[in-house]
């Protein structure tokens, strides 16, 4: 079983240093997109105010793995209106 991290790197978030134990990568690409979920649902407003969040798992030894990459952009015909 391998130790998986979860790291989103804008910067508000701590980083995680415990990690977890899953049995594959497969269960990690899952463990990731649950993470991005909760993260969405409980910081909206932080997410708005900085629209591209970037979830990267990595290894034990930090190597990354792979990344979610979670991007928002207003239409254009929004351009000049405020949230």
């Amino acid at each position: 079983m391998a130790r998986y991290h979860f790291n989103l790197s804008d910067g508000e978030f701590p980083a995680d240093t415990q990690g977890v134990e899953l049995h594959s990568l497969d269960l990690a690409r899952q463990e990731a997109l649950k993470r991005a979920g909760s993260l969405l649902s409980d910081a909206p407003d932080t997410f708005w105010s900085d629209p591209e969040w970037r979830l990267d798992v990595s290894d034990e030894a930090g190597m990354i793995l792979f990344s979610l990459t979670i991007y928002g952009s207003d239409a254009p015909v929004l351009g000049g209106l405020q949230r």
